[in-house]
This record gives structure tokens, sequence and C-alpha cells, in this order.
């Protein structure tokens, strides 16, 4: 082995381990896993009942238009009306929903959280749902009272950041090349 390969191995060697050291520093971000239950009256009597799981950023964020702060929710499952919920609608998509909770609290703010069901249910006139609340009542977008909303913290998770992945992928594609060049 020449005097060039060996500064070349010892500098492929470094730049190694730079990126894992970058790669391990780098703190992911964290989630928490909420189970979620609703209990919200119907003008003509009976109730709505919701229950899932929702997932939020364990990071403040702002509302989209500056008046809230909370938690950002990113993922919604469960069942509301007996009917499955289909999925979490974008940030102001549907009667100005911001999709934050106060964790500290377990509150919904008053412009919501907003999702898809799989049908529409009786007296509703779309499958889209926004439940909010002001103080400690909460409603949604039907014809309803005002009735209860509650979140338990199941889990917290740690979710990693794009740029940590990039980096790792990175390192490994150049550790694979270099690899392939020497037995070349």
């Amino acid at each position: 082995m020449g005097v060039f390969d060996v500064k070349k191995t010892f500098a492929i060697r470094i730049a190694a381990l730079a990126a894992l050291a970058v790669a391990a520093a780098s703190a992911p971000a964290s989630a928490t896993v909420y189970d979620w239950s609703s209990d919200i009256p119907l003008y003509s009597g009976g109730s709505v009942l919701g229950s899932g799981t929702i997932t939020a950023q364990n990071t403040i964020s702002t509302g989209y238009n500056g008046a809230f702060t909370g938690n950002l929710v990113t993922a919604i499952t469960g069942t509301y009306d007996n009917i499955a919920i289909t999925g979490l609608l974008g940030v102001n998509t549907f009667a100005a929903n911001d999709n934050l909770i106060k964790t500290s609290n377990g509150r919904v703010d008053s412009l919501g959280i907003a999702f898809s069901l799989a049908s529409t249910p009786a007296g509703y006139s779309t499958n889209d749902i926004r439940i909010f609340g002001f103080a400690n009542s909460y409603t949604d977008n039907g014809p309803t009272a005002f009735g209860s909303f509650t979140l338990t913290p199941v889990s917290s998770v740690a979710v990693p950041e794009p740029s940590s992945l990039l980096l790792l992928a990175s390192g490994a594609l150049g550790l694979l090349l270099v690899a392939r060049r020497r037995r070349a």
C-alpha cells in the first residue's frame, strides 16, 4: 500500500466517523400518542361518540393565523359516530381548522381538529368533521350541542429528522462507493 492509499484510507475513515458523530448528535424530534374520546350530544337526542388515537408533535406550534399555540396533530385514527376515520385533513382546509391540541390540559382550541370519515353521518352535510371547543365544552360542525372531549397520553416516540436520515444515507452510500472502487 502506497503513501497515497494510506492517506486516502485515513481520510475516508475520518469522514465516516464525522458523519456518524453528526448523525448521533442530532436529536430526533418526538411525538406523543394520545387516546381520545368524545361524547357530543345531538340536538335531536342521543350523542355522537368518538374514540381512537391522536399523534401530536412534542414541540409547540403556532396556528396558521398566529392566534393559538399548541401541539400539532399529525395523525388521527378511530371512529366517529360508529364510522371509521379515514384521515386527518390539512391545516386550514376545513372551517379554518388549525389541528392544534393543548397537551398541558388535554384541550382542543376553538379552530379545532379536522378529519374525514368513510361516509357521511346521518344529519350531517359532509363526511369532513371538525371538533372544536371553548373552555371545557366541545362540539363539531354537525347538528350538535356542546359535550366532552378527552385526551390521555399513551406513549412518546422518537421521530427521526429528515436531515439525519439523509446524512446517514449519504454516508452509507459513500462507504459503498469506496468499497466498490477498492474491488475494481
